[in-house]
């Protein structure tokens, strides 16, 4: 529906910009989108650089009788 309203003749004129608030629409869509998509693939590779510092760790205290860290 949006995309049949920003080809239609009434929308093609920049003169008519207020009369067509699809185009506005549209644009703002277009750019949540893309900034959602940049959140999630910040989000995902924040979450994958802690695991994989977390994993030498893990194998490290599973393979050892003793308790990593310092000792009192």
């Amino acid at each position: 529906m949006r995309i049949a309203a920003v080809r239609s003749k009434q929308c093609a004129s920049r003169k008519n910009k207020y009369l067509c608030p699809e185009v506005f629409l549209d644009a703002v869509a277009d750019k949540l989108t893309t900034t959602a998509d940049l959140f999630l693939d910040a989000e995902m590779l924040s979450k994958f650089t802690y695991q994989v510092c977390l994993y030498p760790t893990f194998v490290l205290a599973s393979h050892s009788s003793e308790p990593l860290g310092p000792s009192h």
